[in-house]
């Protein structure tokens, strides 16, 4: 069964060689180009169920026009990109395969220029442009396939926990390889489309400034790679070399960038939630959660969702509201959930919780360090309100 397996992968890895747009070097790419697009189209669908589209067609317009300025001076301007504002206070900014890229309302307060948000956005076609983001999912999809296969072959009832892999993969944050070759991406783009490179070092040194008197200020972004001082003198000596190069008019655009943010909600929004000790309220969603005294409690990456950790950080509570166009029971929920993440179940029962009917599911589930881990799930079915 070994033997079979290991010879029906290696193949299916051979076959998929391409072109890096980048590198142009031959790479293993398991994913043509329309294949990729389809990708990023899917997983948009995911991340507006998950983070909201910030509501401000003023803002959204703006926004995509200094990303098409990118987009046109990128190495992958053959393909169409979609540059989008989220609804969530969260500090980030990531790009799906196949040209979908997103900022969250949050970071645009910190952004002091046009300058910088191209700077933003030029990273994040960067990442892009290199593949990035496909190559991470190729990584996670082996991944899940190698222990597949030992899962059939051992005859485990165990299998990795996939759900929604494309985005788990993207939002984790990529090797430091890749996060310094977005950034030069980055700076190099915004420098052919008119912009000043500078701005996006100093952008970093913000940053820098703003994590050393607030920790954890930063959440998501960078998290896994931070703006180090040789990040930000990286960044700076290869805008320098760009502007040596060659002496033009290059634009910050500080008033119009303040112009276009009139109104922008700073903080957390209605579909956020607020955190009071223990306890978790969301009017948007129309829900609150009381977690055990001496826990502690965080917001989650998707819009509604809190994370509760115990004292000795063995037990972790996550609450994630859903928003279906369809109305789904708890058992029809937990199915389709199912369907998509390839979890097996070890038991389930029927419940109530607060009133509402409830299906406990247990599950078993691998942790990044590859230990097992017990994974409890309560689906709740509200109905339409």
């Amino acid at each position: 069964m070994k033997k079979l397996f290991v010879f029906i992968i290696i193949p299916f890895f051979i076959l998929g060689c391409a072109v890096n747009p980048v590198t142009k070097k031959r790479e293993i790419m398991l994913f043509s180009d329309q294949e990729e697009i389809k990708m990023g189209k899917d997983g948009h669908e995911a991340v507006l169920i998950q983070f909201g589209r910030y509501d401000d067609p003023s803002l959204q317009r703006y926004v995509n026009q200094v990303g098409q300025k990118i987009a046109r001076v990128s190495h992958r301007n053959n393909i169409p990109h979609h540059y989008m504002v989220l609804d969530s206070a969260i500090l980030n900014a990531f790009a799906l395969p196949g040209g979908y890229i997103y900022i969250n309302r949050g970071l645009l307060a910190y952004l002091n220029n046009e300058a910088q948000l191209a700077g933003v956005l030029g990273h994040e076609t960067g990442h892009v442009a290199a593949r990035h983001g496909v190559k991470k999912y190729q990584k996670a999809i082996g991944a899940q396939l190698i222990m597949l296969g030992v899962a059939v072959a051992t005859e485990s009832k165990g299998l990795v926990l996939g759900t929604n892999l494309l985005l788990t993969a993207i939002l984790q944050g990529y090797s430091r390889k890749d996060e310094y070759q977005a950034d030069q991406l980055g700076t190099l783009y915004m420098y052919r489309a008119g912009y000043n490179p500078m701005e996006i070092a100093r952008f970093f040194k913000i940053l820098e400034r703003m994590e050393k008197r607030t920790p954890n200020l930063l959440e998501q972004l960078f998290a896994s790679h931070p703006p180090t001082p040789n990040r930000i003198e990286k960044s700076k000596a290869y805008a320098r070399e760009l502007i040596e190069r060659e002496t033009k008019d290059l634009t910050v655009g500080h008033n119009r960038y303040i112009s276009h943010l009139e109104g922008l909600v700073f903080g957390p929004g209605a579909r956020d939630g607020v955190i009071k000790g223990n306890i978790y309220k969301n009017r948007y969603f129309r829900y609150r959660v009381q977690m055990p005294k001496g826990w502690n409690l965080r917001r989650g990456q998707t819009a509604g969702s809190v994370l509760a950790q115990d004292t000795s950080k063995r037990y972790l509570s996550q609450v994630i509201p859903i928003e279906l166009k369809k109305e789904f029971t708890p058992r029809q929920l937990a199915s389709m959930v199912e369907k998509n993440s390839g979890l097996q179940r070890l038991d389930a029962s029927q419940a109530t919780i607060d009133g509402k009917r409830a299906y406990l599911v247990d599950y078993r589930a691998q942790s990044e360090r590859g230990g097992w881990l017990g994974l409890r799930i309560a689906y709740l079915s509200r109905g339409k309100v």
